[in-house]
């Protein structure tokens, strides 16, 4: 069971986007109360809810010596941790040495690390952290599993076809465990997302009876080949210059899905180019419909025609639609607008109330244009394309937390990776996504697809 802590302190109290952050940091049930008074109401409605205190010494009306000494006196199962920014060490041993209860005194601003050394070396058995259990599997599934997840180790070190087998043990043992298993498994044995093992499934699943164990194909290449958007003839031509002995590199692969894109698809792709206004004119005209109040500017665009719903189950090439440039796909709750983030097709769809804007900038100044605003803002820009993806989900992660509720909108202009939607997705977000890059956009919908 998770453990239960009571931050008494009457600044974090009022402050909701430091309480988010502690309850993501801290990784354990957090509570708050304003003062003694109120952390004692809370305790006293169930005493034994709250394993753990952290008292603030500075309160008011009721300070934190007296609430110590309150918790002391009623001998409640709780352990206390006393917090102050003015009291010191040399203080705290003074008031509380000989009491059991008072387990540590940290400084504020507080080291989250620090206190979550404490709580693992005094409370070693309370975990937040969804485990998997080998020992409720039968023997003979048991040492399957183990097996399996060792040989999946090696073959992360190996290319193209250790991609493929990694992809197949992931089938036999999602098909072993059963989805909810082994998304738990998953998470224990290699801290991988759903969408990270779909796509080594897909790859399995396309080539399944090809051996590329001797070809020279990028990893980031397969992923593309496999997608449930690539056409058979996409692959077959990759493969045949892979046996040539050709090295199919991520550009490579590209270039090959390219060049049996639909005819139709290149051109209205060049007719959306030249009619979707660009992120600069719509920037920087003074008198545009951009510059009137919002309602007005929204009033007076043509309305969008989603053009289709993509349902998660969809993994393969029947009735796909063809992403184009300037057009609406419905992700289940989400929208994405194959387009610029600044066109007014894409502003018309936005809600008034935006939780959080995320922008992964093309340029250092590049932003997203009045009339939309958000409650908060967040931009990234690089000059370097290696950027870590772990690291990207990680702090799109920790904003979405401190900074979103569920159900509150997002919106993302311009989207490096799908696995950053399905961050927000599983959060519960609503989100609004612009990407102009009509095959990032194919990436976005076939990584929705990939999702069952």
């Amino acid at each position: 069971m998770p453990l239960k802590i009571l931050i008494a302190d009457d600044e974090i109290k009022a402050n909701k986007v430091v309480q988010k952050s502690y309850k993501k940091q801290i990784n354990n049930l957090v509570d708050f109360a304003g003062d003694g008074r109120e952390a004692l109401k809370i305790i006293g409605a169930n005493q034994d809810s709250h394993a753990l205190v952290l008292v603030d010494l500075k309160m008011s009306p009721m300070g934190g010596i007296e609430l110590i000494n309150s918790l002391t006196e009623k001998n409640l199962p709780i352990k206390i941790i006393a917090i102050s920014a003015y009291a010191t060490q040399d203080e705290v041993n003074k008031y509380f040495e000989n009491n059991e209860k008072v387990l540590a005194f940290l400084e504020k601003p507080f080291d989250i690390k620090k206190l979550n050394e404490i709580i693992q070396q005094n409370f070693p058995l309370d975990s937040s952290t969804p485990d998997f259990d080998y020992s409720q599997l039968d023997s003979e599934t048991s040492v399957f599993i183990r097996e399996q997840t060792e040989e999946i180790r090696g073959l992360m070190r190996r290319t193209a076809q250790g991609i493929v087998d990694i992809g197949q043990k992931l089938l036999d043992i999602k098909e072993k465990l059963g989805h909810g298993n082994f998304l738990n498994w998953l998470k224990k044995e290699f801290d991988w997302s759903e969408l990270t093992a779909q796509r080594f499934m897909q790859v399995a699943r396309q080539f399944e009876s090809t051996n590329l164990l001797d070809l020279e194909i990028a990893p980031s290449a397969l992923y593309i080949l496999s997608a449930p958007s690539t056409p058979d003839s996409v692959r077959e031509e990759a493969l045949s210059r892979a046996q040539a002995g050709e090295n199919i590199t991520y550009k490579a692969a590209k270039e090959i899905k390219q060049k049996y894109q639909p005819t139709s698809k290149v051109k209205k792709d060049e007719e959306n180019k030249q009619v979707e206004p660009e992120t600069q004119a719509v920037s920087n005209v003074q008198t545009s419909l951009l510059d009137r109040p919002r309602t007005r500017a929204i009033e007076s665009l043509p309305k969008q025609e989603i053009l289709a719903v993509i349902p998660k189950q969809t993994t393969t090439d029947k009735g796909k639609a063809v992403v184009r440039r300037g057009s609406w796909y419905q992700l289940g709750e989400h929208l994405l607008y194959c387009g610029e983030p600044n066109s007014p097709q894409f502003k018309q769809r936005l809600p008034k109330e935006i939780a959080l804007n995320i922008a992964f900038s093309p340029t250092p100044d590049w932003q997203l244009a009045t009339p939309v605003t958000a409650n908060s803002e967040i931009a990234f820009f690089s000059q370097y394309q290696d950027v870590d993806l772990a690291s990207f989900k990680k702090m799109i992660q920790s904003a979405l937390e401190i900074y979103t509720e569920e159900k509150e909108s997002v919106v993302f202009s311009f989207l490096p990776e799908p696995e950053l939607l399905m961050v927000a997705h599983q959060l519960g977000c609503h989100c609004f996504v612009a990407e102009p890059d009509v095959e990032k956009c194919e990436a976005i919908i076939d990584g929705w697809a990939l999702l069952n």
